[in-house]
């Protein structure tokens, strides 16, 4: 609070609501969602849909103010870490994939297909930055990306 003059996400702390925190998909009568969200809040009455900033919990609203609050994933961690290229390069899924899986090949042919010209050299490039990435990861001590 002191350096940015206002609160992030997580420094509202857990919402003490209890329920599972895996991921779902929020669906009611008139939308569904394109994200997943903690289950537990996929039917708690302080979920809140924004214009802006998506899914947020107005629990506390009368103590944060206007400041939107992140939902509680509480200790559910994914199974996998996603990245992006550098912009304007672009990343899939299949591109993570074929990380995850030290399938160079499959990187190799995504990464051309859906960012052509790019020189094989600076593929293989990031293809070995990932690998260093997720291997870090894996083990708990990441590397940050640049």
């Amino acid at each position: 609070m002191d350096k940015l003059q206002r609160y992030m996400h997580l420094d509202y702390g857990p919402c003490g609501i209890p329920g599972p925190t895996d991921p779902v998909i929020y669906e009611d009568p008139f939308i569904r969602s394109k994200v997943e969200i903690p289950r537990k809040c996929s039917r708690c009455r302080f979920l809140f849909n924004d214009n802006i900033y998506g899914f947020t919990c107005k629990k506390d609203a009368e103590k944060w103010g206007d400041c939107h609050r992140g939902l509680d994933w509480g200790a559910w961690r994914p199974d996998r870490v996603y990245f992006n290229l550098p912009h304007p390069k672009i990343t899939t899924k299949a591109l993570v994939d074929a990380v995850y899986g030290n399938g160079v090949i499959a990187f190799v042919k995504e990464y051309r297909r859906v960012n052509p010209g790019t020189p094989i050299q600076e593929v293989r490039d990031d293809f070995s930055t990932f690998r260093k990435y997720i291997q870090g990861v894996q083990s708990g001590t990441p590397e940050p990306l640049e």
